[in-house]
């Protein structure tokens, strides 16, 4: 591009960000290189597709600011800084999750008002026995030992069942509230 025009301007600039950036985003191996790198480098309160979209906008500032067509291909200046621009992405989402963004000084961590531990417990119980209404009476008893019980062998011990009965047991009382969390039938 700067080979035709060696006196480009700023708006001849622009124009060529503007391509470069389009050209860019209609690639589908770099669309889908972004997609898979994103989906790999998720996790840990970062989603994918926060990921995948704060990356694009990575792509965009740093095609804006720092690609020359002299040095090399647009594609392989993306595909090479990638990886990189991905870790800075989720470095910066995690802040934001975590309400410590630089950008964002206004947040006072003091400020953060966090439910006390007994309120949480009582909402938590209050949940749990909304589920347990989809039990049967002794599969309730099955959950609240179970919860009670500092291992499984005690679980099963204290309801007078083998250990392998008590692990199908259990395993069908986790189905159960699967469902009933999901809200259809098991």
């Amino acid at each position: 591009m700067h080979e035709d025009y060696p006196h480009m301007g700023p708006a001849d600039r622009q124009t060529s960000v503007a391509l470069a950036i389009e050209t860019v985003a209609a690639d589908p191996s770099i669309r889908a290189h972004v997609a898979r790198v994103s989906r790999r480098m998720a996790g840990s309160g970062v989603r994918a597709e926060d990921l995948e979209q704060e990356v694009w906008l990575e792509v965009i500032r740093r095609i804006q600011r720092h690609y020359d067509p002299e040095a090399g291909t647009l594609g392989a200046f993306v595909w090479m800084g990638l990886r990189q621009w991905t870790c800075e992405a989720r470095r910066r989402l995690g802040r934001r999750a975590r309400g410590f963004d630089r950008q964002d000084r206004s947040v006072d961590p003091e400020a953060l008002v966090a439910p006390a531990c007994t309120e949480t417990a009582d909402l938590a119980r209050y949940d749990l026995d909304r589920l347990a209404e989809a039990l049967e009476p002794d599969q309730r008893v099955h959950l609240r030992v179970r919860l009670e019980s500092p291992s499984p062998a005690v679980c099963a011990e204290r309801l007078g069942l083998s250990r392998r009965a008590e692990r199908e047991a259990w395993a069908r009382v986790r189905r159960l509230l699967g469902a009933a969390i999901e809200g259809g039938r098991p």
